[in-house]
């Protein structure tokens, strides 16, 4: 398993720069050599990132978050979400 971010959370959305662009593609590069190797996205926490408090704060915002999820997933063939 390899975890990429922290990721923050901005607008109830993951906020993704220019270097995690950068580092996803490199892991699919990774995933060619390997296609045992799980990538998943590693997202602060209420500790860790701003957003997180917002995002929880009611239902909407989760829904929006979770959709932000989704896509990023998707755009960037990623297999999940780590701890």
């Amino acid at each position: 398993h390899l975890n990429i971010g922290i990721i923050d959370i901005s607008n109830c959305s993951l906020k993704i720069d220019d270097d995690l662009v950068k580092a996803f593609k490199e892991s699919h590069l990774l995933k060619l050599k390997n296609d045992q190797l799980k990538v998943l996205l590693w997202v602060g926490g209420a500790d860790e990132a701003t957003g997180f408090s917002e995002m929880v704060s009611n239902h909407t915002n989760r829904k929006r978050f979770i959709q932000s999820l989704k896509e990023t997933l998707l755009k960037y063939a990623l297999d999940g979400v780590g701890e």
